[in-house]
């Protein structure tokens, strides 16, 4: 029994740091808690194991057992809540919304900036989504630099996909409508009821 735990054990740990290297994304640290609740069983196994050869302890399985349980599920929970943060699209943790529209406010030529959106496919690659507004007379060459220098900005936060959309001054935002009009829908529905 102690000769398959350290066997056991050593397959687990090698496993897992071959898998470390892959990456941060969601369904690597899955794999890697699996591993990790597996390093676990195997080493409650070893130490019963070495436990029973010098005393006849066969109470040790079972609070063992719990332990490893509870800790499953602790680690379940907290990974469910990242999954649904994913499904739900959630702003991803190590991105800053505010401090990225500070930043793309400040690039030259840039009047404001709303409809800012970002989420996460698998917790690694994020991807985010703009209105960037500029001036009403400003050139291609303006709109490709401020362009360029969203995506730099992006990057450096760890988005990997930027979708932008310009928008000059005297244009209205057909979101901004849109908006508005589903806000009027709003309260005549509340206003029926």
């Amino acid at each position: 029994m102690v000769g398959i735990a350290v066997l056991g054990i050593v397959a687990n740990v090698l496993a897992m740091l071959r898998l470390r290297q892959g990456g941060k994304a969601l369904k690597i640290q899955t794999v890697m808690l699996h591993l990790l609740e597996d390093v676990l069983g195997w080493t409650a196994v070893l130490v019963v194991g070495i436990v029973l050869i010098f005393k006849d302890i066969h109470i040790l399985d079972p609070p063992l057992s719990l332990l490893i349980i509870v800790y499953v599920q602790l680690n379940l929970i907290r990974n469910l809540k990242k999954t649904f943060k994913l499904l739900l699209q959630g702003v991803p943790e190590d991105l800053s919304i505010i401090s990225l529209e500070n930043k793309i406010r400040n690039i030259e030529g840039v009047l404001s900036i709303h409809h800012t959106h970002a989420w996460s496919l698998d917790g690694e690659h994020h991807i985010l989504t703009t209105h960037v507004v500029i001036g009403p007379h400003a050139a291609k060459k303006d709109i490709v630099r401020i362009k360029e220098q969203v995506r730099k900005l992006g990057l450096s936060q760890n988005v990997q996909h930027i979708t932008i959309e310009i928008e000059f001054a005297d244009e209205e935002c057909l979101l901004s409508t849109l908006t508005v009009n589903f806000r009027k829908s709003l309260f005549l529905l509340k206003s029926f009821f």
